[in-house]
Order: structure tokens, then C-alpha cells, then sequence
């Protein structure tokens, strides 16, 4: 058991090192009118509130992250390019659904940089699903899209009208948002005829963003698809919010309550290694340490930890800096002068036993 939730705890760390890059000052919002329309089939959702986040100092890195990102990053080329859609003034919510390739051992062990979204294996997604709400009226782009391509027809989906062409779908999905389909035609043939069939995403999606306080700034929702030997856990859900401090929250739905019992336990232990690791103050990663909070509820795991925006900042820049100097090595560079952490206040006294999470 210690085998496997050793490989589940290197999988969350992944999985929240990759979203604390998106997170710091992204505000609440409530995804789930938008999520309740989107077609099923599909087991990894991504969700972003774009609004009032465009003056964040964090924004832009976040976006580039984003754009690097080999699922994420064509879906904001097609609204782009395609819908003639500005991601950084126009967009105010945006859902992304695709399928993940098999989780395995290689990946759990942490084989990939979660840093580095090119060392992601994405061979096997068919293609991705995005939805769009903002400053835009839906008639307009679907009429744009048919006036910048030759090859562009007509769709509809039950009542709703879309657009087709050689790349990508088009199908409104309220007077300001729209759905875009990429990848290859069969794929999208069957979202569409899941969408017609009123085959919506799973309420194990939707029910999430209850349990993680339904007011996440950036969601990340995955239901693993695991190869070979199932795994510890059967579902995993992350948000990152804003209030007087960043909170990043998770809930894990274990295989049975047994698991999730233990598997609070090992976490808790965990993290008193980890208050008297140099090595985790030494990155940044003292406050996160010292703040995590987890509790059990049958068989669902909730994991909580909170910084300020100075703390945030710090750890920002340290892994910013880690993922250069990873990057230099690789191209056989000479090795960067050692992370040094930046001088900084003494944080506020925080109790042993952690912060008291808070998922509602």
C-alpha cells in the first residue's frame, strides 16, 4: 500500500506543481451552469476564470504555461486565430475537456517534468473539446469563421448552429459562449452526437466543484484512466482560489473508505518529514508544508494548504528558476549558479498541527 500511494502522492505533487503555476491571484468563480452544458465522454477537465485576472503579476507566465501546453495550447490557437477571439481581453470563463492517456508507473514515479508540458506522451488524445464565454456574441463568430474559410459548412446540433471546416467545429452554446471541437473528424462527429443525445459531463465533474468550495479560479479535474493494476484513486480534483490568502484545495476519491483512512494518515506523516526537510524550506515550500490540512469523509481524501502572496511570489520565482536551469542543462549548457532563496520577512507563526481546511 505504501508503494502505491507513494507513486499517488508523487502524482498529486505533479498534477498541483503544474496548477500552482497557473494559480496565484485568480479570483472565485461558479463553473457549474457552464460545466452542466458540455457533452460527456471525456475523463480530464481544465477550467479558468479569466475575469479580473488580466493585472495579476502571475498572469502572463500563467498564460504562456498555457499556450506551451500540448492539449491547452491549441485549443487558445483555434479561439485565437480561428474564432478571432483575444484570450487576454476578451475571454471571462473557459472549459477545456479532453482524454488523458493511461496513467502508469513511468508517469506515477514522476517520469515527465511537470514543469515542461512538452515531455507530456499525448499521442493517444483523439482531440479536445473547449468552451468559451466572454465579451463576444456567438453569431458573429460563427459568421467569421465562415467568411476566413473556403471550406466552412453549415453544422447544426439539434437547435443549436455551428460551423464546420478541415480543422475544427464551431456550435453556440448561449448568445456569448461557444464550443469549439479539435482534432480528427470522427472524434468530433462523436462529441456532436453526444451533445444532440443531451449526453452532458458526468456529474462526478460537476459535483466536484461542491466538495472543493464552488469557487475555484482554476480547476483541474482528472478521472484516471489507469494501465494495467488499478490505482489508489478513482477520481482527483484541484482548485486554486483567492481570498485574503492563495488556498489550493484537493479532494481524492479513494477505492474504498479504508484506503482514504490510511491514506490521510501517511499525508499527515508526511508532512512532519517534510517540517524538518531544509530542503523544502530551501525552495519555498515551508509555508505550503506548514499549512496543510487533511481530512477524511468516507471515501473521499481533502487536502488543503494556503500561503500569502509574498510566500506565493517566492515559490513562483524559485520554481520559474528551477524549470530555466533544467532547460540550460538540457541543451548542455553550463550548470547555473545554485538556487539561492530570496531574503524574506519571517513568516507568521503557524500551529503545528496545521490550518483547519476549508471546503466550503
Amino acid at each position: 500500500m505504501k508503494t502505491n500511494l507513494s507513486m499517488l502522492m508523487r502524482s498529486a505533487l505533479t498534477f498541483g506543481v503544474s496548477a500552482l503555476v497557473l494559480l496565484t491571484t485568480l479570483p472565485a468563480f461558479a463553473m457549474g451552469d457552464l460545466l452542466e452544458t458540455l457533452p460527456g465522454g471525456h475523463d480530464a477537465v481544465m477550467a479558468v476564470d479569466f475575469d479580473e485576472t488580466r493585472d495579476s503579476p502571475f498572469f502572463r507566465a500563467a498564460l504562456g504555461w498555457m499556450r506551451s501546453h500540448p492539449a491547452v495550447g491549441p485549443a487558445l490557437s483555434a479561439v485565437e486565430e480561428t474564432l478571432q477571439i483575444e484570450v487576454q481581453t476578451d475571454l471571462d470563463e473557459l472549459v477545456i475537456l479532453s482524454d488523458t492517456p493511461p496513467l502508469n508507473l513511468a508517469m506515477l514515479s514522476g517520469g515527465a517534468n511537470p514543469m515542461d508540458p512538452s515531455s507530456l506522451d499525448l499521442s493517444s488524445v483523439r482531440g479536445s473539446v473547449l468552451a468559451a464565454r466572454g465579451d463576444f456574441e456567438a453569431g458573429k463568430v460563427l459568421e467569421g469563421v465562415r467568411a476566413r474559410n473556403s471550406d466552412a459548412a453549415a453544422l447544426s446540433v439539434g437547435e443549436r448552429a455551428g460551423v464546420r471546416t478541415a480543422q475544427i467545429d464551431v456550435v453556440t452554446l448561449a448568445p456569448n459562449a461557444v464550443l469549439v471541437l479539435t482534432g480528427e473528424r470522427a472524434y468530433r462527429d462523436e462529441v456532436l452526437a453526444r451533445l444532440e443525445r443531451g449526453e452532458r459531463l458526468g456529474a462526478r465533474f460537476v459535483g466536484a466543484l461542491a466538495k472543493l468550495g464552488e469557487a475555484p479560479g482554476v480547476v483541474m479535474m482528472i478521472q484516471p484512466n489507469y494501465e494495467g493494476e488499478a490505482g489508489d484513486a478513482s477520481f482527483a480534483a484541484l482548485s486554486v482560489r483567492l481570498k485574503s490568502r492563495v488556498l489550493a484545495s484537493m479532494v481524492m476519491t479513494m477505492r474504498d473508505d479504508e484506503r482514504a483512512r490510511v491514506s490521510a494518515q501517511e499525508i499527515a506523516s508526511a508532512r512532519q518529514q517534510a517540517l524538518s526537510n531544509p530542503l523544502v524550506a530551501m525552495f519555498g515550500l515551508g509555508p505550503a508544508a506548514q499549512n496543510l490540512a487533511v481530512r477524511q469523509q468516507a471515501a473521499d481524501l481533502f487536502v488543503s494548504t494556503s500561503m500569502t502572496n509574498d510566500e506565493a511570489k517566492i515559490l513562483f520565482d524559485q520554481v520559474m528558476r528551477i524549470v530555466k536551469t533544467s532547460g540550460e542543462l538540457e541543451q548542455g549548457a553550463s550548470p547555473a549558479a545554485p538556487v539561492v532563496p530570496p531574503t524574506q520577512a519571517a513568516p507568521a507563526p503557524v500551529p503545528e498541527d496545521g490550518v483547519e481546511a476549508d471546503f466550503n
